[in-house]
């Protein structure tokens, strides 16, 4: 379908397309954050996917490519792919400086489709998506956009080196993680390791599956079958990208507490965790996101993502609230 500016088209996508252009234009468009990227959408579209026409979109000027616009189609209504319980939130995969252009071929395009209206899910203010829609909407009249804030997530940014971070801690968190390494190490033999590739089995998965669910009864209950496929077939298709990671500690050999993470654009994102709650006398919990942020500071990463919901470890650790706001666009 051709625009009314005839150097601007839209072209429709498939999964493997749009793997292949994330591969292609991984510099030019700006996959800002995970949840944007091809293999994490298309587990979640083939696994939990509601009732929708999928619609894949790039859009071009001329031989650029603008961006890539992952929805799918319901009674007049556009859905940005993905779900708030296991997207935490949301953005596209756009060019700098192509915004305005993005958008109205978008927009033209999804009218024709006969969608008048976008449900973005959960986004951030500073995201490329609102910044890219803010500047778009200067120029339109007959465009609206809704915003209500709707729950928070946490990160900071990683220190140089483990004392620069402990230093950058409350006085009492600084003394309490200290008093709990100190702690582990005097009650047991301990090892950490980080996890990737060919290292992350189908034994260690279910490991960590066995510590979630065990670890609290909400994290039992969410485990749905659905939502445990979801998780299998994610980590199999991140893993092959080089983005999945786990966290393994282990106290005399034996795991006490995991984490899944996800390492994108120099980002940690502390995806899911979980703990033998039988060694909670020793916080396995919370030193097991104690380890996976000291392991990220030595791998000179430069932001770790708590994602979203307001558990308190998260201020504890040096986390900063950044809101997330439900976004929805419509237009006559």
């Amino acid at each position: 379908m051709c625009s009314t500016n005839l150097n601007v088209s839209t072209k429709e996508e498939s999964f493997a397309t749009m793997n292949n252009l994330w591969q292609k234009y991984s510099r030019e468009l700006r996959w800002q954050t995970l949840f944007t990227l091809p293999h994490w959408l298309e587990t979640w579209w083939e696994i939990l996917s509601p009732p929708g026409k999928l619609y894949l979109r790039s859009v071009w000027n001329k031989n650029e490519l603008c961006g890539i616009a992952p929805f799918y189609l319901k009674n007049g209504t556009a859905y940005m792919l993905g779900s708030v319980d296991l997207c935490d939130y949301r953005d596209l995969p756009l060019a700098a400086g192509q915004e305005n252009i993005f958008f109205a071929a978008l927009l033209e395009d999804l009218s024709q489709n006969g969608v008048n209206r976008i449900e973005l899910g959960l986004v951030r203010s500073d995201s490329v998506l609102c910044k890219g829609l803010s500047s778009f909407l200067e120029s339109r009249e007959n465009v609206e956009t809704l915003w209500e804030e709707k729950d928070v997530s946490f990160e900071m940014e990683l220190a140089a080196d483990w004392e620069s971070y402990l230093k950058s801690l409350p006085k009492k968190q600084r003394h309490e993680v200290r008093r709990k390494l100190r702690r582990v190490y005097e009650a047991a033999k301990v090892a950490y390791s980080e996890l990737q590739g060919e290292s992350i089995t189908p034994e260690l998965l279910q490991t960590f599956f066995t510590l979630f669910a065990i670890s609290r009864e909400d994290k039992a209950a969410f485990l749905t079958p659905a939502r445990e496929a979801f998780f299998r077939k994610m980590v199999e298709r991140m893993s092959r990208d080089g983005v999945l990671r786990m966290g393994l500690l282990e106290l005399n050999d034996k795991p006490v507490g995991m984490t899944l993470h996800l390492v994108h654009n120099g980002r940690v994102y502390l995806y899911n965790s979980g703990h033998d709650p039988q060694y909670r006398s020793i916080s396995p919990g919370l030193l097991t996101k104690v380890f996976c942020i000291k392991e990220s500071i030595n791998q000179q990463r430069q932001v770790f993502d708590f994602l979203k919901g307001r558990e308190i470890f998260k201020h504890r650790l040096g986390g900063q609230e950044v809101p997330l706001y439900e976004c929805a666009v419509k237009w006559s």
